[in-house]
């Protein structure tokens, strides 16, 4: 069990990031790991870039802790990913301005 999400709006967003250059997805893995509340360590250490190239957060308590369930992460720690995710490809476009 893991996180599940059904929503159409974050099943939109992930098949745009399969347009998203790589650096920006391994930027993203490292900031949503870090955004991952720790205790014990389980969570970050079951949060990681998998190889289809979507960030995984494979434990059972996940969709929990990402409802505000920890106080050391309130907004859980998929959205303030998705905010990350925008800067970092207003990032990369800018660039090309």
């Amino acid at each position: 069990m893991g996180l599940r999400i059904n929503d159409n709006d974050v099943k939109q967003l992930f098949r745009d990031l399969n347009k998203i250059p790589p650096a920006v997805i391994k930027d993203a893995s490292n900031f949503m790991r870090n955004a991952t509340p720790i205790d014990k360590g389980n969570a970050q250490r079951n949060t990681r870039l998998e190889s289809n190239g979507r960030i995984g957060a494979r434990y059972p308590y996940a969709e929990r802790l990402d409802t505000g369930w920890s106080k050391d992460a309130p907004k859980g720690f998929t959205k303030p990913t998705i905010d990350k995710i925008e800067d970092l490809v207003d990032e990369q476009i800018r660039k090309y301005d």
